[in-house]
């Protein structure tokens, strides 16, 4: 799931055009903001229980790529919720790498 993300941004935003250092300081720029959307979108469908499991693992294991399993399992739409999101911050911000 998380590499599925993963690759939607570098599609959006066209970031296998730039060398492979800047390739990586861009996932590391935009990878972060939208992660924390998704995050946000996901916590708020889920119920009680389910994110209370989901404070769970990121407390005893901050992976992106466990934490994305468990929210596909919880979110089934989250894939899409994460589309969106990348889909969203390349229309507000669409000179993110510029500045690389």
């Amino acid at each position: 799931m998380f590499n599925q993300i993963n690759k939607k941004i570098v599609e959006v935003f066209g970031i296998n055009t730039l060398s492979e250092g800047k390739q990586r300081e861009a996932m590391q720029k935009i990878g972060p903001l939208v992660c924390q959307e998704v995050l946000v979108k996901a916590i708020d469908i889920m119920n009680e229980e389910d994110r209370d499991a989901f404070e769970k693992l990121v407390e005893e294991n901050n992976n992106p790529e466990e934490m994305f399993v468990y929210l596909a399992e919880k979110v089934p739409t989250i894939y899409d919720i994460a589309s969106q999101e990348i889909e969203k911050l390349k229309a507000e911000n669409g000179d993110l790498l510029e500045e690389l």
